[in-house]
């Protein structure tokens, strides 16, 4: 009888440790992904803060503020290092002396597709307000 009391502490107490140093990573994670960030190194604190997301996911569960708080870090650090290449970009165009008329055919056409998808939309949007104006019409002839 003693003998399986002294088992169930030790499991219990195995558990409790375990579930700490979980913790405890989940902690550090976040902690080594904060220090990467602020050492302008975002694809490793990026690949830090997934485990980040993992380890909180597995100790404190999907609804809980750990994982909420992981996900909101990594929605960060994408934006972050997003701005970082636009600048780079930007800073590469300065030094190349590309200016936006000498884009060339690739971004003429983005734009041109982006303005007849535009144009479909709207022609879109007039045809469904016709549709709305003609319905109530439609709608009290019938019930004559």
């Amino acid at each position: 009888m003693r003998k399986g009391t002294s088992a169930l502490w030790i499991a219990i107490l195995l558990n409790s440790i375990t579930s700490f140093s979980q913790a405890a990573t989940w902690d550090e994670l976040k902690t080594e992904a904060l220090s990467l960030y602020r050492a302008k190194h975002y694809p490793e604190a990026i690949e830090v803060a997934q485990k980040a997301i993992v380890s909180a996911n597995a100790e404190y569960g999907p609804a809980s503020r750990e994982y909420a708080q992981s996900l909101a870090d990594l929605a960060a650090l994408y934006r972050v290092q997003s701005r970082a290449l636009q600048k780079e970009v930007a800073a590469i165009r300065k030094k190349l002396g590309i200016t936006g008329s000498m884009l060339g055919i690739a971004t003429e056409v983005f734009f041109d597709e982006a303005d007849e998808r535009r144009s479909t939309l709207q022609r879109g949007a007039k045809v469904q307000q016709g549709v709305q104006q003609v319905a109530p019409a439609d709608a009290k002839q019938q019930c004559r």
